[in-house]
C-alpha cells in the first residue's frame, strides 16, 4: 500500500511516478497544438478582410470553431470526444488517449495568441514587403517573426493553460499528479495528498513561466 502518512512518502510512492505521465503529457500536447495551431492562425489570417486571400466564408467558419471550443468547458468536451478519441487511439483510457481532448483544447487557445500577435504586425511593414514582389510564404514568414514574442507569451500561458487541463483529466483515467489528488486525496479525505499535489503544480506552472521569460528575454 502506498505510504501516505508523510510527505515524502506522498511524494516518493504517489506523486513523482505520475508526475512523469504529467509530464509526457504536457510535453505532447504542447507540440500538437503549436503545431495545429500555427496552421489554424496562419489560415485565418490569410482569409481575414484584407489578408492575403481573403475569403470571409473560411474565417468566419475557422473563427467561430476556435471560438467555441476556447469556451467549451473542457471537461464536457472530453467527454463528448470519447468515441473520436477511441478511433484515433483504440482507448478513451490512460496519458495517451487523454492527448487527444487536450490537444482539442489547447490548439484554439495557441492559434489565438498566434493570430492576435500576427495582426499587431506593422501593415507597413507587409506592404513594404509585397511592393518588393515578396511572395506570400515570405510576407507570412515575415510577419510570423515579427509577431515570435507574442507568440512565446501566449505559449508559455497555453502551457500553464494545458496543466490546468492535464489535472482535470484525472477525473476521467487519464492518470498524472491529477489522478493522484482526486483518488488519494479527495475520495480519502487526505488533504494533504492534495496540498503535495497543488505544490508540485505550482512549481511546474512557475517552470514555464521562468522559462518562457527567459526565451522571450532572449528573443528580444
Amino acid at each position: 500500500m502506498a505510504d501516505t502518512s508523510t510527505i515524502s512518502g506522498i511524494l516518493r510512492t504517489l506523486v513523482l511516478p505520475e508526475m512523469w505521465n504529467t509530464i509526457y503529457m504536457l510535453l505532447l500536447t504542447s507540440i500538437l497544438s503549436m503545431i495545429f495551431g500555427c496552421i489554424v492562425a496562419l489560415i485565418m489570417i490569410c482569409t481575414r478582410k484584407g489578408g492575403l486571400h481573403a475569403n470571409r466564408v473560411v474565417f468566419i467558419v475557422f473563427e467561430t470553431v476556435v471560438d467555441l471550443l476556447i469556451s467549451m468547458p473542457f471537461i464536457v468536451l472530453a467527454v463528448a470526444l470519447t468515441p473520436l478519441t477511441v478511433l484515433i487511439v483504440g482507448t478513451s483510457i490512460g496519458k495517451t488517449a487523454a492527448l487527444v481532448p487536450l490537444t482539442f483544447v489547447t490548439t484554439p487557445v495557441f492559434a489565438k495568441f498566434i493570430y492576435d500577435g500576427m495582426l499587431e504586425v506593422n501593415p507597413w511593414l507587409v506592404q513594404a514587403a509585397k511592393s518588393f514582389g515578396a511572395s506570400d510564404i515570405q510576407i507570412l514568414r515575415i510577419m510570423v517573426k515579427d509577431s515570435v514574442p507574442s507568440i512565446i507569451s501566449g505559449a508559455t500561458l497555453s502551457c500553464v493553460t494545458t496543466l490546468s487541463s492535464i489535472a482535470m483529466m484525472g477525473a476521467i483515467g487519464a492518470g498524472g499528479v491529477g489522478a493522484v489528488a482526486i483518488i488519494y486525496g479527495y475520495q480519502r479525505s487526505n488533504y494533504t495528498v492534495i496540498w503535495v499535489v497543488v505544490g508540485v503544480l505550482a512549481v511546474i506552472t512557475q517552470a514555464i513561466q521562468i522559462a518562457g521569460e527567459y526565451i522571450y528575454k532572449k528573443w528580444r
